[in-house]
């Protein structure tokens, strides 16, 4: 299973979802690919400073693997981006859930409405 930044953020600020997250971070040992993550770092540290974001992403990294582009998941995220209707940052996301033939955990709408059919979680439901 593949993180966004949605689901990380969602899960550190105590938001609805977060304890749907926790449990897959403990029971499915999901991904997240490091410029997902560097969204969670820049986020943090614009509302609650660079030390507090620092230490929430370094423990992330303690229990989620982070996956670093390589030329291949790049390629396959400029194919999603170049049709349109998601941010590059979204793109590496859906890239790396299309590499590793793994659904995506998430709340964003683009994500959402963009994803192969059955290959998303919708963490703004329930269950």
């Amino acid at each position: 299973m593949v993180l966004d930044a949605w689901a990380v953020m969602a899960m550190l600020l105590g938001e609805p979802p977060a304890q749907r997250v926790r449990t897959l971070v403990l029971e499915d040992g999901p991904v997240i690919c490091s410029i997902n993550l560097g969204e969670v770092l820049y986020s943090l540290t614009r509302t609650h400073g660079q030390a507090l974001a620092s230490n929430r992403v370094d423990g992330v990294r303690q229990v989620v693997e982070t996956i670093d582009p390589d030329w291949r998941l790049v390629e396959i995220a400029a194919e999603l981006k170049a049709t349109g209707g998601l941010s590059y940052a979204d793109a590496l996301c859906l890239a790396t859930g299309v590499r590793l033939d793994a659904p995506v955990a998430t709340g964003d709408a683009e994500i959402l409405g963009r994803a192969r059919p059955g290959r998303t979680i919708d963490l703004r439901q329930s269950g």
